[in-house]
């Protein structure tokens, strides 16, 4: 019979106390898959160009027009 060491606890020196180390929980199946899904949604979006901003250039543009107008303004 094999016998596993006891786990490790966590030693106050100030106060004496002693408390378990914290539990981390195993991700469920449901917290992978949807990780997965979202990875996979990530690689479409981005091969089909779908997180590239169309109207980037128009944004830009705007923007500096706006920093014209402040700059003139002050």
């Amino acid at each position: 019979m094999s016998s596993s060491p006891p786990p490790a606890v966590e030693v106050d020196i100030e106060n004496g106390s002693s408390s378990p180390p914290p539990v981390i929980p195993a991700p469920s199946f449901w917290s992978r898959f949807t990780e997965a899904v979202d990875a996979v949604e990530e690689r479409i979006a981005n091969f089909l160009g779908l997180n590239e901003s169309k109207y980037q250039w128009a944004m830009d543009e705007y923007m500096k027009q706006q920093l014209v107008c402040i700059v003139l303004y002050l």
